[in-house]
């Protein structure tokens, strides 16, 4: 069939199959002719077929045999061309492959760069803290000004409700964020914005910014705090001055930075959390040595112990029989001592007894007769009560007939007394008549 009527599909399978034969030319692989079938232009197009299942058993290998002759040619060709590949990827090596300040830079270079620890020691410029009374360091800025735990989710530090306010265009939330912490952070004010009422300068920097830069570098410091930084330098951002010292002064080897290590073409590449990682491993060997020791140590006091301990025990077991046998002599005279000492005390205890009986038949004696006298006070107190009931008895029977005396007495006067006014009233009746 013509390639107008060839699909897509089998077109780019076409251009494919030539570009792999163009590869093996170029490798001298095409005389093994048995590793690929030779397709040519005017190949048909297989129409689709019904494939029928057979056992995997049944299939047989797509490649025949090679001749010896073959085969050595293929050997070579492949040797060489891994021998290529190696030196291309060991020049690739060497290629990515970092050098440090010392490798890249020349002595005379290096004698006259500031060294640095890649960490900023200042403060804010002491112009901007008279004019807009800054503190005098980050913390007290950070606390005396609303205070609270900082965090990329909570740069202010603020744990109020969330008010809503309206960004400037072409503003990043990094640099509106910022622009509310010109008292509390100034880092993070200075890194993206100028003090207030200045416009910001672009493009290159002059000669004049450049002696600064270094002027301030040699005295506090720089590879970090690039807001703080920045103040000293007018019309100049952190980011900028970031910038600036990473694609200019580390690769003119003004300033030699540690955290930062030069590719062959000159690029200056921040290193510190790897060169960081290296010296936590090294502190990790150390620190295994150091186990190793204190364990071989351990191990050693460990073992004088136990030697020192067995010794101490067998002559332990030794004193521990001397002082069995002293103690059994010193039990059988101990018996001894008791005993004689219980009969003593048997003795005297008997003695005293008897004394204490004798004792307690007197007690017992003088009680008899102490209740014998009790009995005897008894009865005449008895006899002299009875003489007085009897006496009490005569006079209640004296009272009774006196008493019953005076109601005879009363009696007779009452009727004498009723008798005369009975007389009188008559009389009184008669003269009244008359």
């Amino acid at each position: 069939m013509d390639k107008e009527n060839v699909n897509e599909y089998e077109r780019k399978r076409l251009e494919n199959i030539r570009k792999n034969q163009e590869k093996l030319k170029e490798l001298n692989l095409l005389s093994a002719s048995l590793l690929f079938k030779d397709l040519t232009e005017k190949e048909k197009i297989k129409k689709k077929k019904t494939y029928k299942k057979r056992n995997i058993a049944e299939v047989k290998p797509a490649f025949k045999r090679i001749t010896r002759n073959q085969a050595k040619k293929l050997q070579t060709n492949v040797e060489n061309k891994i021998e290529e590949n190696e030196e291309n990827e060991t020049d690739s090596e060497n290629d990515n492959q970092l050098l440090s300040a010392d490798e890249y830079l020349t002595e005379e270079i290096r004698k006259k760069a500031i060294i640095v620890d890649g960490h900023f020691k200042g403060w804010i410029n002491p112009a901007l803290i008279e004019k807009y009374h800054f503190e005098k360091s980050a913390k007290e800025a950070w606390e005396n000004n609303g205070g609270g735990k900082y965090s990329r989710n909570n740069p202010l530090g603020e744990y109020k409700e969330k008010v809503k306010t309206v960004k400037p265009k072409n503003w990043s939330s990094a640099k509106f964020v910022a622009s509310k912490l010109f008292q509390k952070n100034p880092n993070a004010y200075f890194y993206r914005h100028l003090e207030p009422g200045l416009t910001q300068n672009f493009g290159d920097w002059d000669e004049n910014e450049k002696d600064i830069f270094l002027k301030i570098a040699k005295k506090y410091g720089c590879g970090d705090k690039w807001g703080i930084f920045s103040s000293y330098i007018p019309r100049r951002v952190g980011y900028q001055c970031a910038n600036y010292y990473r694609q200019v002064i580390i690769p003119e080897g003004l300033i030699i930075d540690p955290n930062y290590k030069f590719s062959k073409w000159g690029k200056a590449i921040y290193c510190g959390n790897i060169n960081n990682n290296k010296k936590k491993k090294d502190n990790k060997k150390v620190l295994n040595n150091i186990k190793e020791i204190t364990n071989n140590n351990k191990n050693n006091i460990l073992e004088d112990k136990k030697n020192k301990n067995n010794s101490i025990e067998s002559n332990g077991k030794m004193m521990l029989t001397k002082n069995k046998n002293i103690n059994e002599n010193n039990e059988a005279l101990t018996c001894k001592q008791k005993y004689d000492d219980n009969k003593k005390t048997n003795n005297k205890l008997s003695n005293g007894k008897i004394i204490m009986l004798n004792d307690n038949k007197a007690l017992y004696n003088d009680n008899i007769q102490s209740q014998s006298k009790n009995k005897e006070t008894k009865r005449e107190i008895i006899e002299i009560l009875d003489e007085k009931e009897t006496e009490k008895s005569y006079l209640l029977n004296k009272n009774k007939t006196k008493g019953n005396n005076n109601k005879l007495i009363k009696n007779m006067i009452l009727r004498s007394e009723t008798s005369t006014g009975y007389s009188l009233r008559k009389r009184r009746k008669v003269n009244y008549a008359v």
